[in-house]
């Protein structure tokens, strides 16, 4: 189907760096400072054992998509 090929890798132009800042600031939210104030029961530790371990979870599924429609592009690197 036209119009919908990959870029090319000399048309990039983010990199790690740049989607890794670009995930972290979608990541920040109300949802998570809401989340964080129900864990607060559970004390700092447990607390931030539990919200990295949901992000884990949560994002896997978004991580292994992204990996699929590269088409392969990070075997290219």
């Amino acid at each position: 189907m036209p119009g919908i090929e990959p870029t090319p890798i000399e048309e990039r132009n983010l990199g790690g760096w740049d989607f890794f800042l670009l995930w972290a600031g979608a990541a920040i939210s109300l949802a998570e400072i809401w989340a964080g104030s129900l864990m607060v029961p559970l004390g700092l530790g447990l607390g931030l054992w539990a919200i990295l371990l949901g992000h884990l979870i949560g994002n896997t599924p978004f991580a292994l998509g992204g990996l699929m429609g590269a088409d392969g592009a990070f075997h290219r690197w």
